[in-house]
């Protein structure tokens, strides 16, 4: 595979690249690196496979075009990235994207596609308007979170397997916990204890808490 060198610690690989040949150099730059960055959709998988022997910290995205869900989901199932702490957004992607306190939103902020998964501490940002599909899922270090009033929705896998939350609290204005199809919002967040829910709340979808094993205080 065709790569481009490291420039201010950054691990680039080129677009559109088919395959790679493991070397000691190779494998010494991504030690090294303090940044790893997406430049492509393309064989998303196959890229953070490449990245497998990283230490990094940031997550840089500069795409030329916008991720779909599926594309979402893929960053946040992969094991490769529980070290993330912070996602930054690369000229290519602002008009799509901006990143707020290491977290990915679009690029007006009123949807958070994507919390990395080593970021110990998170603050939805007030204007938000929805949590995207598998946005927090697997975030292995937070303990609490926050739902301004801005939110109205949270999409299917929003806080999924967060093995350290304990509290969810959720201002007036919040409307729906999944809807029709969107489901498992909160699912396997087995230390999840307290939730407290707006007078706003309209619905809540399938399978929303299962799992949560803990949760014994409901208001």
């Amino acid at each position: 595979m065709s790569y481009n060198d490291i420039y201010n610690d950054i691990f680039t690989f080129a677009d559109n690249s088919k395959s790679f040949i493991t070397n000691s150099s190779t494998a010494e730059w991504l030690r090294q690196a303090s940044t790893i960055c997406l430049r492509s959709r393309t064989n998303l998988e196959w890229q953070l496979k490449s990245f497998s022997q990283t230490s990094a910290k940031t997550l840089a995205i500069d795409v030329p075009e916008p991720f779909t869900y599926q594309d979402i989901q893929v960053l946040s199932e992969s094991k490769l990235l529980s070290g993330i702490e912070r996602i930054i957004v690369m000229k290519r992607s602002q008009k799509f994207y901006k990143a707020i306190g290491g977290i990915l939103y679009s690029a007006d902020g009123t949807e958070l596609f994507l919390c990395p998964a080593a970021k110990q501490e998170a603050k939805i940002l007030s204007g938000t308007v929805s949590i995207g599909r598998c946005a927090f899922a697997g975030c292995h270090s937070i303990t609490n979170l926050h739902i301004p009033s801005s939110v109205r929705f949270l999409s299917s896998y929003a806080f999924f397997a967060m093995p350290a939350l304990e509290q969810v609290t959720m201002d007036f204005g919040l409307e729906r916990i999944g809807y029709l199809n969107q489901h498992s919002i909160f699912a396997r967040c087995k230390k999840l204890k307290q939730v407290q829910f707006p007078d706003s709340l309209l619905s809540i979808g399938k399978s929303a808490f299962e799992g949560c094993e803990s949760l014994s205080e409901i208001s």
